[in-house]
């Protein structure tokens, strides 16, 4: 039996705060997971980066 991906979803949640950083649809399937890594790694790095931007802008604040 084959078992074929149409659609996913992909996101990244803050487990302290809930806080959602980044969710993406991908209605590619999985023909080209490659690309599809590349494009998750490159938001998590972004996500990641602001966040810590973030973090930094409300430490300073106190």
């Amino acid at each position: 039996m084959e078992t074929t991906v149409d659609s996913f979803e992909v996101g990244w949640v803050d487990a302290n705060t809930e806080r959602h950083l980044f969710f993406s649809n991908y209605d590619s399937g999985l023909d080209d997971i490659f690309a599809v890594q590349g494009d998750v790694a490159a938001k998590v790095v972004t996500a990641d980066l602001h966040f810590k931007d973030l973090h930094d802008a409300i430490m300073l604040q106190r």
